[in-house]
């Protein structure tokens, strides 16, 4: 009988037994969102029952006389957001964080810096980090159910996102 525990190789997959693990793949329970007021200190937003980072590119139509049979397209501007559900939790500093930018208000000369804050989206077992220098609250959505737990939805827009290994 042969008693071997070890890491089972093959071509873009690799198992290890050990952990139960499948490396390169990345399980979406480790990642969160952080916020900050200043890009270096970060809160994490806790309580995370699902995030989603959505980043779409829009299509300037370039078409002329001369292009034939096929529209023609250059790529535009990204338009990215985190969208999330966490368990709503009056102690986490996190949400509270993105409460008060919520409800925040404009002053009288359009000034938002109240609102607008730093977010990244953090995908931790591969280290890959998404980070916005600027953001805000797009929508706030807090539930009281019959039963279970208050569910809090919100959605963030996102402003010059960018992949950031050094995070």
């Amino acid at each position: 009988m042969i008693d071997v525990i070890g890491v089972i190789d093959v071509p873009a997959f690799s198992f290890d037994l050990q952990r139960h693990t499948i490396q390169g793949l990345v399980p979406g329970r480790l990642a969160q969102v952080e916020v900050s007021a200043d890009g270096n200190t970060w809160k994490k937003v806790g309580r995370l029952v699902e995030a989603t980072l959505n980043s779409s590119r829009a299509e300037d139509e370039a078409t002329t006389h001369d292009s034939g049979e096929d529209d023609e397209f250059f790529p535009g501007r990204r338009n990215s957001t985190i969208s999330g559900e966490w368990r709503y939790d009056e102690s986490d500093e996190g949400q509270q964080f993105l409460i008060d930018a919520h409800f925040g208000a404009m002053d009288t000369e359009g000034d938002v810096s109240d609102i607008l804050f730093h977010v990244r989206f953090k995908l931790k077992s591969n280290g890959r980090v998404y980070k916005s220098s600027e953001a805000f609250l797009t929508q706030f959505e807090i539930r009281a159910p019959n039963q279970g737990l208050c569910p809090l939805n919100m959605t963030i827009r996102l402003n010059n996102i960018e992949p950031d290994e050094g995070s």
